[in-house]
């Protein structure tokens, strides 16, 4: 199969620790050991540089290219579990969300990580992704909420979401486009938001919903958990990962299931589309598997953790 020749992904387990494979070959070329504490997210940097690792009370910067066991930055004065990291497009800062109920703003250009800017709400932060301008982050919690943070305004505010009791949206993606978000839920189920439009409610795909309208509920797995839900970069597929043993190709416009993809584990914890779309990189138990989203051929299997996967990242940009 055809790859960029630095085409590489991070994976974390219960290890504990980081391994970094070439995607081409399907080779471990390094680890990084991370005693501290079982790593929850992994991100990187667009241009592949550097690791963002959310762990127990810490978040760290780890060198992608040496692989050093070190980190490059690090923040170690937080409460509770780091459940989400990220970068902005140019590498100016990151952002985090965790179970102390707060999204944080860490400015990266200076030798340490400074929290610039914090966001505090009334339940653990489950998943926090940043629209494609750069100025909003969009983030969930466990209490059954979905909120918008406008960096620029400094203020947030809650997206309308009708949430039976006890059930939370576990993962969100934004379309490439940034016109459409969707989340998954706890209850087995994919939702979409239209962002555009200032809250207006013409135009609106059946089901969809909007910054002042409730989406409607698609159900995708009868019984399982929706783990994490991905846009591939062109916009047409969304993958959404479970505990069923299942990770289900969705069409982004309308919803229908245009695959079904099984590697062999019950709980696929997350997943990354290469960047030509039709490829899948999906993580469970102690092997990360790549997969052709639209004929579900193996095309890779990389082992060598020796516990269950927790998180993962990929850099496949030509």
């Amino acid at each position: 199969f055809k790859m960029n020749s630095r085409s590489f992904a991070v994976s974390a387990s219960y290890d504990p620790c980081i391994k970094y494979w070439d995607l081409v070959r399907g080779k471990n070329i390094g680890t990084i050991p991370h005693p501290e504490s079982q790593i929850n997210c992994l991100s990187m940097t667009d241009n592949g540089s550097q690791i963002g690792v959310g762990s127990w009370q810490r978040v760290a910067i780890f060198d992608a290219e040496t692989m050093a066991p070190s980190p490059l930055l690090a923040f170690e004065s937080l409460a509770k579990n780091i459940t989400a990291v990220g970068f902005q497009s140019e590498g100016r800062w990151m952002f985090t969300g965790g179970e102390d109920e707060t999204c944080r703003i860490f400015d990266m250009r200076v030798c340490q990580l400074i929290c610039q800017k914090m966001c505090t709400i009334t339940s653990s932060v489950q998943c926090v992704v940043l629209h494609p301008n750069q100025c909003e982050l969009f983030f969930s919690d466990n209490g059954g909420g979905v909120y918008c943070w406008d960096l620029r305004a400094g203020t947030h505010e809650s997206l309308p979401v009708a949430m039976i009791p006890s059930h939370f949206v576990t993962s969100l993606s934004i379309h490439p486009s940034g016109h459409t978000l969707y989340g998954v839920t706890s209850q087995g189920t994919v939702l979409r938001w239209n962002l555009r439009g200032e809250g207006k409610t013409d135009g609106l795909c059946e089901g969809e919903g909007s910054r002042t309208t409730s989406p409607t509920p698609y159900s995708l797995f009868g019984t399982g958990y929706a783990l994490s839900c991905n846009v591939s970069p062109d916009g047409r597929l969304i993958a959404v990962s479970s505990s069923s043993s299942k990770v289900l190709i969705l069409d982004s416009k309308n919803l229908d299931v245009e695959n079904e993809l099984s590697i062999g584990a019950s709980w696929i914890w997350n997943t990354a589309f290469c960047s030509d779309s039709s490829k899948l990189l999906m993580g469970g138990e102690k092997r990360l598997h790549l997969v052709d989203v639209t004929t579900s051929r193996p095309l890779m299997m990389y082992e060598g953790h020796v516990k269950p996967i927790t998180a993962l990242a990929i850099y496949d940009h030509f």
